[in-house]
């Protein structure tokens, strides 16, 4: 006879936080270089639009060459819709 354990649904939450938050994140400041090129953002958002960014500054600046690739495009298409 076979035992199964049953699983946590923390465990499906925590592997679902751990992939996805990085690619929500990501995709999430296009929007807010769009906005923050236009000016559209108030003095207390572009302050939180700079710690937000953080992050991804860090990224650019360490990350491999394909990942810099990929926040350019990103940077280029936002700023021109």
């Amino acid at each position: 006879m076979q035992y199964r354990t049953k699983r946590s649904p923390w465990v499906a939450w925590a592997v679902g936080l751990t992939l996805f938050l990085p690619v929500f994140y990501v995709l999430s400041l296009g929007p807010l270089i769009a906005l923050g090129t236009r000016g559209l953002l108030p003095k207390v958002g572009e302050f939180a639009f700079e710690i937000y960014v953080i992050p991804a500054q860090f990224l650019y600046e360490i990350g491999p060459q394909p990942v810099r690739n990929a926040l350019e495009w990103r940077d280029r298409f936002f700023r021109n819709i």
